[in-house]
């Protein structure tokens, strides 16, 4: 099924399958790889710790378990199955890998060199041990050290996901090195490899919709007993996670994480109307929200539900992160995300996005469904006390000296944002764009 393309039919099978026969091993640790590659982050966890408790001697479980859990940032988690792994089999090198790159989320490039050194330098280098070597040489400023090795590694795998990771690490070297060509080259050759596809029609089609559907405040409010919903949207690498970070550095907010619920309702409405009431969905998107006074929802494609929170009575507000169209667009064409985000493999469907997103967010600000404030993620890191202080101000919330220090804010971060979010505020993300831009010009035209 998986191979066809059908992967609801091909999740769902894995699961008739893990109920029927719980002890299968197998079939848990495939469906956790697949969830995973849908960008899930609980429920790979629980698969491979499944197999974990099925076959605690089989050390492919306790290498995927420690990859997930590296994904949601729970480190300490990680580092535990990883040191089971090498337990299990001394030297392993994807243990190495996971390992080293837990020293990296720890600020130590230097100890996750030192474990990967023996591993990297052989004649065919894992792909996980050649990408976190990568990332560990641009931490200390010698990119051009691991140009060498991540060749090796291409040239030894052919598995398509360890040839995009691989790729990708390498365009980051090659920009790292001073080589702007041939880093863009890697990525376009990443995407490439991904063969993914996305409907531009589609998107705008549902897009339409909606603004249709939402043209002012709701005819049908709900009876609402739950927190107060924050929503933090704007695209993927535009900032979300930074603010997220520091909201959540106040006492009286806590964060849900990225909530799929509100597509699944908005999902309900359009294609099954009558499985859907304003009061049901209301208390289902309660519910999930749990506990709290004002609780955050972070999750991107919140974007195009505006309309739909409004019926829910629930006094949500909403940030909308924008940053400047090319960095934002290129970081997203630079990350190896899951499979759930095919439209950052091409230049033109990120064009489709922006320019989507942008019509949204104009009809958003004309139609007033939810209290919404745009934050600007170049005068966030700029001017950062001035602009937390209106978010604060905005959301209802007195200001709190803790909110000025992301970086230590508590909690996991299960994006691609995890490495920068625990450093301190700084500006040196704003125009990262730049040395790429010859090679961006359909990027490049947004600003016009």
């Amino acid at each position: 099924m998986f191979a066809v393309g059908a992967e609801d039919d091909g999740l769902a099978a894995l699961q008739t399958c893990t109920r029927l026969d719980p002890r299968c091993t197998d079939a848990w640790i495939l469906f956790g790889i697949r969830a995973a590659r849908r960008g899930w982050i609980d429920v790979p966890i629980e698969m491979f710790q499944r197999a974990c408790d099925l076959e605690p001697e089989r050390v492919e479980a306790h290498l995927l378990l420690g990859q997930a859990l590296l994904g949601a940032d729970r480190i300490e988690d990680a580092a535990s199955a990883f040191e089971q792994a090498l337990t299990l089999q001394p030297g392993e090198t994807q243990a190495l890998a996971g390992l080293a790159r837990i020293c990296l989320r720890k600020g130590a490039p230097d100890a996750a060199r030192e474990l990967l050194v023996e591993a990297v330098f052989g004649p065919r280098p894992a792909s996980q041990v050649a990408t976190a070597w990568g990332v560990a040489c641009r931490a200390v400023g010698e990119a051009a050290a691991a140009i060498g090795p991540l060749e090796r590694a291409l040239s030894a795998t052919r598995d398509r996901w360890a040839r995009v990771q691989i790729l990708h690490e390498l365009g980051e070297c090659a920009m790292a090195a001073g080589d702007p060509q041939r880093a863009v080259d890697a990525h376009h050759a990443a995407n490439r490899a991904r063969g993914l596809s996305f409907d531009v029609d589609a998107l705008h089609a549902e897009t339409d919709e909606r603004i249709g559907a939402f043209q002012g405040p709701p005819a049908e409010v709900a009876q609402w007993s739950g927190p107060r919903p924050l929503l933090i949207v704007g695209l993927p690498r535009s900032g979300t996670t930074l603010v997220e970070r520091i909201l959540c550095g106040h006492p009286r907010v806590r964060t849900a994480g990225e909530l799929p619920t509100l597509s699944q309702l908005d999902g309900v409405r359009r294609k099954e109307p009558e499985h859907y009431t304003v009061q049901r969905a209301a208390e289902q998107y309660a519910k999930l929200l749990g506990l709290g006074d004002v609780v955050v929802d972070k999750c991107p494609d919140n974007a195009a539900h505006l309309g739909l929170v409004s019926q829910y009575g629930s006094g949500a507000r909403a940030i909308w992160v924008v940053r400047d169209p090319v960095d934002t667009l290129w970081s997203c064409y630079r990350q190896p995300f899951s499979d759930g985000l095919p439209w950052a493999t091409r230049l033109d469907w990120l064009v489709e996005v922006w320019r989507d997103r942008m019509r949204l967010l104009s009809h958003w600000r004309q139609a007033k469904p939810i209290p919404l404030r745009v934050v600007r993620y170049e005068a966030l890191v700029t001017d950062p006390e001035s602009e937390i202080r209106a978010m604060l101000d905005f959301a209802g919330l007195t200001f709190h000296p803790d909110c000025l220090t992301p970086h230590k804010t508590r909690g996991e971060v299960a994006t691609a944002s995890a490495l920068q979010v625990r450093r301190p505020l700084h500006a040196g993300h704003v125009g990262r764009s730049k040395p790429a831009e010859p090679w961006l010009e359909e990027l490049v035209a947004l600003r016009r």
